[in-house]
């Protein structure tokens, strides 16, 4: 008996998506696609890889990424090497170092930090070491000594600036001078060593940065895809140059609305830098197929181009006093945003006496919380530990005000009254050891490919990429914009963080209102 067989449905696209592949099929030289948050970027580069003849490389900007576009590749029978840049660099790193090892990975290594072997060989002051740990990989992903020379001290004293490294300074106000200029000798002695160890060991900065130094030849494609393009940094984009074949052709998808990891080292203008650098043409890609019209308006006060589809629901923005709000409404599937750390800790402990289940996403902010609560290794009692932490609050933020330095008084003054949080709800009688207890405990990650099953609260950074039915964005009329944003990238990169927090929500985005 003959079966009729049904033929797949025709995939319908966009105006906007049409051009893109028009562009791969019929056009040249390479391609800048602008895509807004929700607007189907990844829907749009498996559209077009059916149309690319020749090797095809796919570029993410993490794990998480590359692992979901290479099943979905595979999934539709399609061939392309999909990685992290990361691992571009690392599988060409290894033609020229193939027993190299990397740091903490594997049985024989460990725990094992690459820094402790630098500074076996090349000594530095402990009040130095955490200044030239920053200043190495800062330095590291600005390319120094690829496109400078290591030894260029104005390279390293922008590096300072950019990126606020005399933050780290706890000295006497006469010695901050000292404390810059020894610092930046010693990173600059320390890369050098770093460099020396290479073939041996490294660390995530180097997969990057030694195949670049070392001039390693890369696997070159026909054809390079550039996802999170907005998050690019120099050594990033001269790895895309390299994986490029004479004459290759690109498409690099970003949002410049979504660059805000300019702290971590990524270009705040990354995008203008790309067209400039490949000569690209532009696309633009703003019709989202995730938030619903009442969120996008609300998006749209920043970034007015931003669409939302016809199909989209209506959804719903409400407005709720932190006093009315009714915490008993939360699901497991909700998610809590916040600009700051401290009001979501303040909002679990409210969420555990309620008897909602609930965690703070984030266990590299626990770390650092842990770091801060152990930084005084003769505090044993939760009391003296408040006490020296307000004392420390009040030196530091004095030191960072003499040196112009404010908008770095709002991540320290987070961090303390986070503390200072956790230790009024553990309680004050308390130890420090029960302090860490309870911090391990309330800082988690959601594992890889499940679902949330409690309330999650996290910080605008940490929201990206995610997205969620109901979203209650937490006191933005208090703590967005950060106060402490004093130079322009950093006052667009507050913009573009509410930007990220607001496109998270799906259906229903809650502002709630807090006491200023």
């Amino acid at each position: 008996m003959n079966v009729a067989v049904k033929p797949a449905a025709k995939i319908a696209y966009s105006a906007q998506q049409s051009a893109v592949i028009d562009w791969t099929m019929r056009g040249w030289g390479s391609a800048l696609v602008r895509a807004r948050a929700g607007t189907g970027k990844t829907f749009l580069l498996l559209a077009c890889l059916p149309h690319m003849r020749g090797g095809i490389g796919i570029a993410a900007f993490n794990n998480k990424i590359a692992k979901e576009i290479g099943v979905k590749v595979n999934d539709r029978g399609l061939n392309a090497d999909v990685k992290t840049f990361h691992a571009f660099g690392f599988s060409a790193w290894r033609k020229v170092a193939p027993n190299v090892k990397i740091e903490g990975k594997g049985s024989r290594n460990a725990g094992y930090l690459k820094i402790d072997r630098i500074l076996q060989e090349r000594p530095v002051a402990d009040h130095l070491v955490p200044f030239v740990r920053k200043a190495m990989s800062y330095a590291k992903q600005r390319g120094i000594g690829i496109f400078t020379a290591i030894d260029d001290k104005k390279a390293w004293q922008d590096i300072v600036d950019h990126y606020d490294l005399g933050d780290l300074f706890e000295g006497e106000d006469n010695e901050y001078d000292a404390f810059i200029r020894d610092g930046i000798e010693a990173a600059i002695a320390c890369l050098k060593v770093s460099n020396s160890l290479s073939k041996e060991v490294i660390d995530f900065d180097d997969m990057l940065y030694m195949p670049l130094l070392g001039n390693v030849r890369f696997w070159q494609y026909d054809w390079l895809l550039v996802d999170e393009a907005q998050d690019t940094n120099p050594v990033r984009r001269e790895m895309a140059k390299r994986l490029l074949k004479r004459g290759g052709r690109a498409i690099f998808v970003g949002d410049d609305r979504q660059a805000i990891y300019g702290f971590t080292g990524a270009d705040n203008d990354s995008l203008d830098i790309i067209k400039e650098t490949f000569k690209t043409q532009e696309f633009p890609l703003t019709v989202t197929y995730r938030c619903a019209q009442a969120v996008v308006a609300q998006a749209k006060v920043l970034v007015p181009d931003y669409q939302a589809a016809d199909q989209n629901p209506v959804g719903e923005v409400q407005v709720v006093p932190e006093s009315e709000f009714d915490f008993k409404s939360l699901v497991p599937s909700d998610a809590i945003i916040c600009r700051n750390t401290k009001p979501l800790v303040v909002t679990a402990f409210q969420l555990i006496r309620a008897g909602i289940p609930c965690h703070v996403e984030g266990r590299d902010i626990g770390a650092g919380l842990l770091a801060m609560a152990s930084r005084w290794k003769s505090v044993k009692s939760l009391a003296k530990l408040k006490e020296r932490l307000e004392l420390y609050f009040e030196k530091e933020t004095a030191k960072l005000i003499k040196a112009e330095r404010e908008h770095a008084i709002g991540p320290l003054e987070d961090k303390v009254e986070t503390l200072k949080a956790l230790i009024n709800f553990v309680g004050i009688d308390k130890t420090t050891a029960e302090l860490r207890e309870r911090i391990e405990e309330m800082f988690a990650d959601t594992p890889e490919g499940s679902t949330a099953n409690r309330v999650t609260l996290l910080t605008a950074h940490r929201s990206k990429g995610l997205e969620y039915k109901r979203v209650f964005l937490w006191g933005v009329n208090k703590y967005m914009p950060s106060p402490y944003a004093k130079q322009a990238w950093q006052a667009q990169q507050e913009e573009n963080l509410e930007y990220v927090a607001i496109t998270r929500a799906m259906e229903t985005l809650v502002y709630v209102e807090v006491e200023k």
